[in-house]
């Protein structure tokens, strides 16, 4: 539940929180790379979480991350593949997953860098250097 936590701030709001936290421009105007750093964040410093594996999977559930935990691995993949998702190139995730937990990562990874290339939108570099590092580590 914590990862989504500040997923529904947009606008102004998410603007102020992301300046208020000090967190990089480049996580204004875009909620969806925004809400997870916020989450992490707010978990630390609001309701006390400190094991860092926790708020890694937090702030990393939406981009990734080179050489992710376990756990980090679960909450990105889960998110992306969870029963709501309807998108395309979902089932082949699903697939991958049935194969193994870097598999159905670095297919959702590929998934999203085609993505966000093709739609000519930012493209976290977390992102690219997770797909990276699960392909060199195959």
């Amino acid at each position: 539940m914590a990862h989504d936590l500040y997923r529904g701030l947009r606008g102004e709001d998410l603007n102020k929180t992301v300046r208020d936290l000090g967190l990089d421009e480049k996580y204004l105007d875009d909620p969806n790379l925004a809400h997870s750093k916020i989450a992490s964040i707010m978990l630390r410093e609001k309701y006390g979480v400190e094991d860092s594996d926790i708020l890694n999977a937090v702030s990393f559930h939406t981009t990734g991350r080179r050489n992710m935990s376990t756990l980090e691995k679960v909450v990105f993949l889960a998110d992306a593949i969870e029963p709501g998702r309807n998108y395309p190139g979902v089932e082949d995730i699903r697939k991958a997953a049935e194969k193994g937990l870097d598999e159905g990562c670095l297919c959702s990874m590929l998934g999203t860098i085609r993505h966000v290339q093709e739609q000519g939108a930012y493209l976290d570099e977390d992102t690219i250097e997770a797909a990276e590092f699960l392909k060199e580590n195959k």
